[in-house]
Order: structure tokens, then sequence, then C-alpha cells
């Protein structure tokens, strides 16, 4: 006898969610009962109301998304409970769930975080595998509990990172394998008896919400350290540095970058190199970060060659952090 399809409750706010939701709602395993995510918030520099990435791609599916202020509200949990879910997936939502929702389905509520747990529990997870250069990352189906990404773990699906890999191109990655496993996983939770295995707190680490700021570039550090969080912070915040052009700092967006062979040259941090229209910079211990594209104040990102015939850049010259 064919079993009832699975009733899930969906709540999500990032586009990481987006092929997450496009799978439960096309199987005819699962019922999708209803779509919840953060309320519109001000966007843009005319702050006007804007819907989150998930609620955006809901409603222009058709789906009615339900946006509560506070998620542990007792009206929006009196709404969840009145749908009957089976199980509510829940997949970088944006709040902390309490435990009178938590607790509210029969098979409680399924997170989809996107680290390998104990790793990186927390807001910034893609960003911060990318960041220190790890060679694989995945997702980790738990069972949420009142803690930041505490919860026991039923299944890690792993996914290798590409020596180029950004942020964008991660997220991209684990949301397709978020989207292939889930309804799978749901039914093993459900129907199948599939048991939650408690993470090794002992060995967790954490990682907090980005801000904007990070993306200033800083000639001390290392070659490796700056091309990580070149390639960590696209497509947001970007990476940057500046340049003086007459009296005044431009900045310059700095979007693709390798490591050069280490210099003998004893230069210093910010100092600009140039080679057969090849732009490269000193960073610590003199070694050579080599650009490759960049996007000028105001201009649209280019190749290094082209942006070097009218920058009026010259050897010795410094790149700098703008405080100067």
């Amino acid at each position: 006898m064919k079993q009832a399809p699975i009733k899930v409750f969906f709540m999500g706010s990032g586009s990481i969610g987006i092929p997450a939701v496009a799978a439960l709602h096309e199987s005819s395993e699962i019922e999708l009962l209803g779509v919840a995510s953060q309320p519109d918030r001000p966007a843009g520099r005319k702050k006007r109301l804007t819907p989150s990435p998930l609620a955006a791609w809901a409603e222009s599916e058709g789906f009615s998304v339900h946006k509560p202020e506070k998620v542990s509200s007792q009206e929006f949990v009196d709404y969840v409970a009145s749908l009957k879910p089976d199980i509510v997936v829940v997949i970088a939502y944006g709040q902390l769930l309490r435990e009178n929702l938590l607790h509210l389905a029969p098979f409680g509520c399924l997170n989809v975080h996107a680290s390998i747990l104990p790793s990186y529990r927390g807001a910034s997870p893609i960003f911060s595998a990318v960041l220190n250069g790890e060679k694989e990352s995945g997702v980790s189906m738990m069972q949420m509990a009142k803690g930041m990404d505490t919860g026991a773990v039923y299944r890690t699906h792993k996914v290798n990172l590409d020596k180029n890999e950004t942020t964008g191109s991660l997220e991209q990655k684990l949301a397709e394998i978020a989207a292939k496993q889930l309804v799978n996983d749901i039914q093993d939770v459900v129907y199948n008896g599939l048991k939650a295995i408690e993470q090794n707190h002992d060995t967790a680490t954490s990682c907090s919400k980005i801000d904007k700021s990070f993306g200033l570039i800083d000639w001390d550090q290392t070659v490796e350290s700056n091309i990580r969080k070149i390639y960590a912070c696209q497509p947001w915040p970007g990476t940057w540095t500046y340049y003086q052009v007459g009296d005044k700092l431009k900045r310059l967006a700095i979007c693709e970058a390798s490591a050069c062979e280490s210099s003998s040259s004893n230069r210093t941090s910010g100092e600009v190199v140039l080679e057969e229209s090849c732009l490269k910079v000193a960073c610590s211990s003199s070694d050579l970060l080599q650009v490759h594209r960049v996007k000028p104040e105001g201009k649209r990102e280019m190749d290094v060659k082209d942006f070097l015939l009218g920058a009026g850049l010259k050897n010795g010259d410094s790149l700098t952090s703008g405080n100067s």
C-alpha cells in the first residue's frame, strides 16, 4: 500500500533554500503545506521594502508566503499547528526557533545546515569554509535543538571545494545537494526510523555574521589569506583596496587573483609591481599577489590589462586601505 505524502511546512530566507523548497513542491512523496520567510526589509539606496531571496522566488511561483516579524509569536505558532505538519524543514531562516515551534510537529524541525557539523555552527558557514581554505564542505541534516546548530545530526552530505571556489559557487553546490537528498532524508526520518546522532560538542567551531567592511584588503596579510578573502567575499561583500590618482584616493575592487612565486626583493606591503601588463602587489614577506580582474570605482568589471591602460599606476606605487 502506498504511503501517504509527508506533510511538510517549510521555513527559509536565503537563496540556498530555493532548490530545496522546489524539490519538496515537485515531489509526489511530499505535501508542502506552506512557506514562511523573514519579513520584507529595506534594501538598496532607496531603502525599498524587499522580500528575502527565497520569498521573492516563492511569490513569483504563486506561493503564499507567511512573514512573521517574530517567529516565536503565538499567532504564528498557532497557524503552523493548525496545518498539522508531520515535520518542519528549515534552511537559512535567519531567526532562532524556540521550544514552542521546535516540538510542534511529531518529527520536530529538520534544519539543513551548510557545513559538516560540528564545524562552523552559526551564521556564515559557507563563507568561513572558503575563507579558511577547507578542502570539503557539506550539508548536515540535523534535528533542531534550542542552541545554535547544536542538534543531533541525521546525515551529512559532503562536497569537495574547487581550487578557486567562491562563497557563491559553494552555496550553489550545497543548495543542489540539499535539494537532491532532502526528500529521501525526510522519508527515512518519518517512515524508516532514521535516528539522529549527537554531535561531538568538544570539537565544535563557530562562525559569526559577516560585516560589509570585512572586504577591505589588508596588504600586511599573506598572499594566501588575501586570495582566500577575495574568493570568500564573492559575491558579497566583494574585496577592495585604494589607489592614488592625483590628490584623490580611488576605490578598486579586486575580483580575481592568484599567488605568484615568492619574491626575493624587499618590498613594502601594498607596493605595486608592473610586469608586461600584469599587476602584482606585495603582501607580507614581500610575496606577490597577481591581480587578474578588477572593477574600478564607477566602472564595469574588466581585465586588469584594460584597467592599467588608463590607471596611471607606476612601479613602486602603493595600494592602501584608504586610511592614509
